[in-house]
């Protein structure tokens, strides 16, 4: 049946605020039917109207910003806001994470929420990618907080608390202990720098003292030692920031390969014929 949405306008209801929704909420839509339905009586079309009307009023009310999404109701707005998938945005998740056993696929807002339902759920914590995921999601968060500390390191280090200062220098323990190319040596700030250890604080070839300036030489000459050091220096400040820039990529490589290998039956140790489980493979949503 075609609907003459003209009709709308005669029981002064906003004809293009409610064809922005009606094919996104049936409520909507079945309002707008019935008062274009001149086959219903007149009373029951105004009862419509009302109703139509009261629910565009508040819609704007029922829109959640963080996961852009329009509900129609304020019982569907609370069971939003309550439900996983705004949980694991407001948590910086893409979506929510999922139990991967085939007969439970739970959703979880959190990785705090789903290792508290691995330890209740003794199936679901027997699952590899269950536990594959976790650590993925640790590894990530951990790495996602040494990224935001080292950015406060080099933009604006001065301002970073003690607390910041403790973790930065953890960190930086935790992953260069025991490594034989780096050594970390503390500045002036306290901070823990990454150093190779074959140029330990001979920072250069050269230093300004080491320049000796004989009897003939002219300002010229001078000059180029003065630019040798110089560029020497720059140089090495280069290579210091680009031993953490490169350690970042790595990582952030090593991430992408553990993201990889969660995709894969190979790293889940392929089909059990005599599993008492059955798993879900991961897709790209549920990283």
């Amino acid at each position: 049946m075609e609907v003459d949405y003209g009709i709308l306008e005669e029981f002064n209801v906003n004809k293009e605020e409610a064809l922005t929704h009606v094919d996104n909420s049936g409520q909507v839509k079945k309002y707008v039917v019935a008062i274009c339905n001149k086959d219903i009586i007149k009373s029951i079309r105004t009862k419509k109207a009302k109703g139509l009307k009261e629910l565009l009023r508040n819609i704007n009310e029922w829109k959640c910003s963080t996961c852009n999404i329009q509900l129609y109701s304020g019982l569907n707005y609370k069971k939003h806001l309550t439900g996983a998938e705004h949980k694991a945005k407001l948590n910086g998740l893409k979506e929510a994470i999922v139990c991967s056993m085939a007969n439970c696929r739970k959703k979880f807002g959190s990785n705090e929420e789903l290792e508290e339902h691995l330890q209740y759920s003794p199936k679901c914590r027997k699952s590899p990618t269950n536990e594959n995921k976790s650590n993925f999601i640790k590894m990530k968060s951990k790495w996602e907080r040494y990224k935001e500390l080292y950015s406060l390191f080099r933009e604006s280090k001065e301002t970073m608390t003690d607390l910041d200062k403790k973790e930065y220098n953890q960190m930086l323990i935790n992953d260069y202990n025991g490594n034989e190319e780096y050594e970390l040596v503390k500045d002036e700030l306290g901070f823990l720098v990454v150093k190779p250890k074959e140029k330990q604080i001979e920072e250069l070839k050269y230093t300004k003292k080491d320049i000796t300036i004989k009897p003939d030489t002219t300002e010229e000459d001078t000059r180029t030692h003065e630019e040798i050091y110089e560029a020497e220096h720059l140089q090495y400040l280069i290579e210091q920031s680009n031993i953490e820039e490169a350690r970042i990529k790595k990582e952030e490589a090593r991430l992408e390969e553990f993201r990889s290998e969660l995709r894969s039956d190979k790293f889940l140790g392929g089909p059990s014929s005599d599993s008492e489980y059955e798993e879900i493979e991961l897709s790209s949503d549920e990283q």
